[in-house]
């Protein structure tokens, strides 16, 4: 289930998008016309995927797009006239924003939206695998730092002291960067 945000003032794509958009995958479609508008509906609703069509109420919508991959780590999809799309692709290149343009049939505009949702569902896997990795080498750095300290303070080969600090944790229910970060924090004394 994916949440879109479609930022257009024009009505014929809001009609097209509410019609080949089906409820069943896209089950929260919010319409609105104006970046400030878009921003707002962001901060106060998660979204997969912001669709803009410029121009807007209060500006032409590129630098909105880029404010909203930015700020919202949200995939943002531009729908521009095709007399402008090389100069709108050159301007957001490096901001991985997809640009579309149009006139476009109806199938290749659901089909766009589709690889849009699709790449930004593989970089929020990314992204929280990432976290992920990230939280596991902070952890892996502090229980080798608690080790240097067992090592330094007991003359405990590396491998004595990785084995005090499993077998505590073990013994007491807590993970090995608990018993680590109180090995640091000097509450825990070797026996």
């Amino acid at each position: 289930m994916s949440n879109i945000l479609v930022v257009t003032s024009v009505e014929s794509t809001r009609k097209v998008i509410q019609e080949i958009l089906p409820r069943t995958i896209y089950p929260w479609i919010q319409f609105v016309s104006s970046g400030m508008e878009a921003k707002k509906q962001l901060r106060q609703r998660r979204y997969d995927l912001c669709i803009l069509q410029p121009p807007l109420k209060d500006e032409f919508g590129v630098r909105t797009a880029r404010e909203i991959e930015v700020a919202f780590s949200i995939g943002v999809l531009l729908l521009v006239k095709n007399d402008i799309y090389d100069q709108i692709c050159f301007q957001v290149k490096e901001q991985g924003i997809f640009v579309m343009a149009l006139p476009a049939s109806r199938q290749m505009l659901l089909q766009t939206i589709a690889n849009g949702m699709a790449a930004q569902i593989k970089i929020q896997a990314l992204t929280k695998q990432l976290q992920k990795e990230k939280k596991r080498l902070q952890d892996e750095k502090i229980i080798y730092r608690a080790k240097l300290i067992l090592i330094e303070n007991y003359h405990w080969d590396e491998k004595k002291a990785h084995h005090y600090i499993e077998k505590l944790a073990m013994d007491t229910s807590q993970k090995k960067v608990d018993i680590a970060r109180s090995i640091i924090e000097g509450d825990l004394r070797s026996s």
